[in-house]
């Protein structure tokens, strides 16, 4: 009952602060409430100023475009229908407005030690006893409940309402009235001249103090602005905060000064201790099993460096810019094991003759693959220090029937022979291709050659011993160029694999070859393609598209990666999935679903557009496409960590009305 209570309550502020802006400073004043050991900190200084930004984009356009209209408007009635279900309970009639903050609002977390309580085997249990599955299903009335050590969360959230609260107020008096009648008990107290109001569940619903003890909800006003929390010690430490008594906040923190300096302004500030969260994490595990585990692998990861990651986003800043995220993730120097391996060299930007016109996306990586692969050794060397375990004897172990004593043939050592040869940028390509009027994208990498006889030599060798076995159907000439390939299992590596044949039996098929200048990997049409493209002087570069020339203004001269996608043709084939869309068919299931959209999570996506949508209703992509621009980013190593940026551009022709 209380989870309800907290949505009741913070139903306005959860949505808004999903939503929130701030004026130009990096957010100081906020830092200055939230406490010195918050794990994680949002907030903004101005509402109001991001909904006058917000109106300004693409997004928002496309939204309120008249040919939306239907699609709009289904959506709205569903969801409120389904918000009127689960809120009439404690709201009664929902209100017509959502009385959004109009200045500074917030959210800061903090971890407490804390125990929660799992089910599980006792100690002694011998399993040997269990024979058969009946065996294993009686077996469960022997688990016991232990309590093991966990962190917490702790949250405070501050929003100023305006002119608005007197409408915040009157929501949370109607959910007071709900808590009161299924058996909540209110208390309420001074501090500091401040009424605080702190909701209780009722006696029969409360779970151990040790396990759980931020079942209350607390909240006051301070002029217009409300306070709420899940723990009445942290509500009254960022009170006296306020008031300018108590400890220091965030903002006096080093890592969250240094690195927000960096991000600068923006509409939405964030920024995460990591470092404290790592000492957290060390803690919880010091309270459990093995400590010293922890502590080997954050060392040999080199996580253990991280100190802070800070975030500013601004929305509709600029006709061209709908969203611009700025990001630093603060590292100490030296780096090591996985922070070494991720951090890129940066370099001159330029364009390569893989880089044509007409393209979905591209990325441009620039990594040593030696300095890769030398610090994963060191990495898995001290992980595994104590198992005696060498990666580097395990390759040569693998790669020894490369080799031939008869011909005085070394084997094929990955490091030297494969790995050297090679050099940056990698390049990341993405081309939408149209079979039989069915549109499918088409991924394709390729990585910069220094030496190509050496690489190809090696590559042979590897691929004819331990992947083709003499089987001559998987290699083959294609315009004075070796083509090698790959049989793979249906569903492996799906971004870089094509279909295998006709006689394949379910298998899919991967390719590479090496030119002078590039090793290509891909599906073989893209790999043929790519091929195909190097050879030619007559294709049109990716500086001659219109969209790449809108948004090439947006990627910097210099960086370590750099990454362009054309979101029209993104979305065009997509939306025109949707459109076709229909959710009562038996043989489509959120699985599909989730492969056409790219979908990380396809049951929650899939549920959502099933209860909330009705995809048929949108218009022709021809309507809206002006609302599509491009997406542009970059990543840098400086002294003081990583530093990227990431710009969404409305659509050029949007960007030049009066909006």
């Amino acid at each position: 009952m209380i989870l309800n209570m907290s949505k009741k309550i913070g139903f306005t502020l959860t949505i808004a602060l999903l939503t929130i802006a701030s004026v130009s400073t990096y957010a100081q004043e906020i830092a200055r409430l939230a406490p010195a050991d918050a794990v994680l900190l949002i907030g903004t200084d101005n509402f109001s100023q991001l909904r006058d930004n917000f109106h300004r984009t693409s997004t928002y356009g496309l939204y309120t475009d008249p040919t939306m209209a239907a699609f709009t408007e289904e959506f709205q009635r569903r969801l409120r229908e389904s918000l009127e279900e689960k809120l009439t309970e404690v709201l009664g009639e929902l209100p017509d407005e959502i009385p959004w903050p109009q200045g500074q609002a917030a959210l800061a977390i903090r971890l407490i030690e804390g125990t929660r309580t799992i089910t599980t085997w006792p100690e002694d249990i011998d399993f040997s006893q269990f024979e058969t599955e009946e065996d294993w299903l009686a077996a469960e009335s022997m688990m016991v409940e232990q309590e093991v050590p966990t962190m917490l969360p702790s949250m405070v959230i501050w929003a100023d309402m305006g002119d608005n609260l007197q409408a915040l107020q009157e929501i949370i008096d109607d959910c007071l009235n709900s808590a009161v009648d299924q058996g909540a008990v209110i208390e309420r107290q001074q501090f500091n001249n401040t009424e605080i109001t702190t909701l209780m569940p009722a006696p029969d619903q409360t779970s151990s103090p040790s396990e759980n003890p931020f079942e209350s909800l607390s909240y006051t006003f301070v002029g217009n602005t409300v306070f709420l929390s899940n723990d009445l010690d942290f509500l009254q430490q960022t009170l006296q905060r306020n008031a300018g008594i108590g400890q220091p906040g965030m903002a006096a923190d080093e890592n969250y000064q240094r690195i927000m300096h960096r991000v600068g302004p923006g509409n939405i500030i964030a920024y995460a201790n990591i470092r404290l969260f790592y000492s957290m994490m060390a803690t919880e595990f010091a309270m459990g099993a093995d400590p010293a585990e922890f502590e080997r692998v954050m060392e040999a990861t080199g996580f253990n460096d991280l100190n802070g990651l800070g975030m500013a986003v601004n929305v509709g800043v600029s006709p061209a810019e709908e969203m611009t995220v700025k990001a630093m993730l603060g590292v100490d120097q030296p780096r090591r094991g996985m922070l070494a391996v991720l951090t890129p060299i940066s370099s001159n930007v330029r364009l390569n003759r893989l880089l044509t016109a007409g393209l979905q996306s591209f990325m441009l990586a620039n990594y040593d693959l030696t300095s890769i692969y030398d610090n994963m050794v060191e990495l898995l060397t001290s992980m595994y220090a104590d198992e005696n375990f060498n990666p580097v004897q395990m390759l040569e172990g693998m790669f020894a029937m490369t080799g031939d004593p008869a011909r005085d043939l070394p084997p094929v050592n990955l490091r030297d022979d494969i790995l050297a040869p090679l050099t940056w940028p990698f390049v990341f390509t993405s081309r939408l291709q149209h079979d039989n009027d069915e549109p499918t994208s088409q991924q394709g990498m390729a990585i910069a050659v220094r030496d190509g006889t050496l690489l190809e030599n090696a590559l042979r060798r590897v691929h004819s011993i331990m992947i083709a076995r003499g089987d001559p159907e998987l290699r083959r000439d294609f315009l004075n160029t070796t083509i090698y390939l790959i049989n793979l299992p249906e569903g492996a590596m799906p971004m870089f694999t094509g279909p295998a044949g006709p006689d394949s039996d379910g298998e899919t098929q991967m390719a590479f070859a090496v030119t002078q200048d590039y090793f290509i990997m891909g599906s073989v049409p893209m790999v043929e393609q790519s091929i195909r493209d190097l050879q030619r002087d007559d294709l049109e570069s990716i500086a001659t598209d219109e969209m790449f020339q809108y948004a090439q203004r947006f990627l910097p001269s210099r960086a370590g990666v750099v990454f362009y996608q054309n979101d029209r043709l993104t979305s065009e084939v997509s939306w025109q999935q949707m459109k076709d869309l229909t959710f009562d068919d038996e043989d489509f299931s959120p699985e599909d679903f989730a492969m056409m959209m790219g979908s990380p999570s396809p049951d929650m996506i899939y549920r959502m557009l099933t209860q909330f949508c009705d995809t048929t209703l949108l218009p022709d992509f021809d309507a809206v496409q002006d609302y599509f621009g491009a997406t542009v980013g970059h990543l840098i190593s400086i002294d003081e960590g990583l530093y990227g940026e990431i710009t969404s551009l409305n659509g050029p022709e949007f960007s030049q009305r009066d909006n």
